[in-house]
């Protein structure tokens, strides 16, 4: 007997209408599997981008901590291999307010001011990508250098006169710079003089020096974007460029308390009746590190204003969000950065200058010494090459490079 097989792949006697149902029957099926497919595949975890290795303001960002967290290149087995790759000239200008300072980096860019302006430079190469210049506003009134920062696609320059002229008026300004090419995205005129800021959440804090004119001292937030006021606080100062999560941390006119406001709206968050200045702030943005006309290093909830810890003596710091590193006389103090708990004392040969924390290093400037570079978890002495000895400001560690400047010459360096 002969088995009857049909070219549809029915059975026989199978009704077309049935053979046709089961067909988008399987159809669907197959739809509904691929559906849930992508879905299971969207639903995935996705690596986000790796993030461009920046150094965006004075102490690497607006915690002002000089800890930079992402340097992997730079560490104990490698410092002792650094190589200047490239040195340039920066302008000189006597009699001027502006001397250059440590760069800032992003997106394979160094910006960084002179007596002139504002210029950019190819990270790896020192080679000068563009140049903004300070304007002249009147006949012997240009601006100066106050304060830079990065945010995003553009350099925030804050500048004002360096010897403001009887009679012409109080003005700074604020100017966004394109940092890919060198162009003005906007620039706002501001009736005070100074030189501090600091770059929070999209919003530039400037603070006003006060005191000319019997004016009060302010503090006013400007979005970056475009340079907008969004709010003023008056009476309470910007002693220095340090946010803590969104928190900035401002002193009163008379000296004699401080108030935490957001750096978003200004809304006052917590007060104190102590002048508290702040000196730089956690990592994570937990803790104000604030100083009390220099009798020592106050740790501040950011959130609240609770006094955690506090030192016998001030000075530069840096918070890599485990310890805080304090230079004092011929040495340099850890503590532990939640208790206030003192680790070590480590001895240097002079007074040491800004500490500086990358890649499990510490390094500081030593008067007329070679700078001292240090294991950051030990405390003991790191081999260096002699070519770290051109160190004058404190170094900036950013992608495998260090940079540094001493007023006239920019130096790039890197492992050889």
């Amino acid at each position: 007997m002969i088995a009857v097989r049909s070219v549809t792949g029915r059975k026989p006697g199978t009704p077309k209408v049935v053979a046709a149902a089961a067909q988008r029957r399987s159809g669907r099926t197959v739809d509904h599997g691929v559906k849930l497919l992508l879905a299971a595949l969207l639903a995935l975890p996705v690596a986000a981008p790796a993030a461009t290795p920046t150094w965006a303001q004075e102490g690497y960002g607006p915690g002002r901590n000089y800890y930079n967290p992402d340097e992997p290149v730079i560490n104990a087995t490698t410092v002792g291999r650094l190589e200047q790759r490239w040195a340039v000239s920066t302008p000189v200008r006597p009699g001027t307010c502006t001397l250059p300072g440590p760069p800032l980096a992003a997106a394979g860019r160094l910006v960084a001011t002179d007596p002139t302006g504002v210029t950019a430079r190819g990270a790896t190469t020192g080679k000068r990508l563009w140049h903004w210049s300070f304007p002249v506003r009147s006949p012997g009134r240009q601006e100066h250098f106050g304060q830079l920062a990065l945010a995003g696609d553009r350099a925030i320059a804050l500048t004002n006169p360096c010897d403001p002229t009887p009679g012409a008026g109080k003005a700074a300004y604020l100017t966004a710079i394109d940092t890919s090419t060198g162009a003005q995205r906007w620039r706002v005129t501001m009736n005070q003089f100074t030189t501090i800021m600091v770059i929070d959440r999209g919003v530039a804090v400037v603070g006003n020096w006060g005191g000319f004119g019997h004016d009060p001292a302010t503090t006013t937030g400007y979005r970056v974007s475009d340079g907008v006021k969004l709010w003023q606080v008056s009476g309470y100062r910007l002693d220095r460029g340090v946010a803590a999560g969104g928190r900035v941390l401002l002193t009163s006119t008379d000296d004699r308390t401080a108030r935490a406001v957001s750096s978003t709206t200004g809304k006052l968050l917590w007060r104190t009746e102590k002048p508290w200045k702040p000196l730089a702030a956690a990592p994570d943005g937990s803790q104000f590190l604030v100083s009390t006309d220099g009798d020592g290093v106050t740790s501040v909830d950011a959130a609240t204003g609770k006094v955690r810890w506090s030192t016998r003596h001030d000075g530069p710091v840096a918070h890599d969000g485990r310890h805080v590193f304090l230079p004092y006389h011929r040495g340099v103090e850890t503590f532990d950065a939640v208790t206030g708990r003192l680790i070590r004392v480590t001895p240097l040969a002079g007074r040491g200058g800004q500490p500086v924390r990358a890649g499990g290093l510490l390094y500081l400037t030593v008067d007329d010494r070679p700078p001292a570079v240090l294991d950051a978890g030990t405390g003991r002495t790191v081999a260096t090459s002699p070519d770290m000895a051109d160190l004058g400001q404190p170094p900036v560690i950013v992608d495998g490079w260090l940079y540094t400047t001493d007023g006239e010459t920019l130096r790039g360096y890197t492992i050889r």
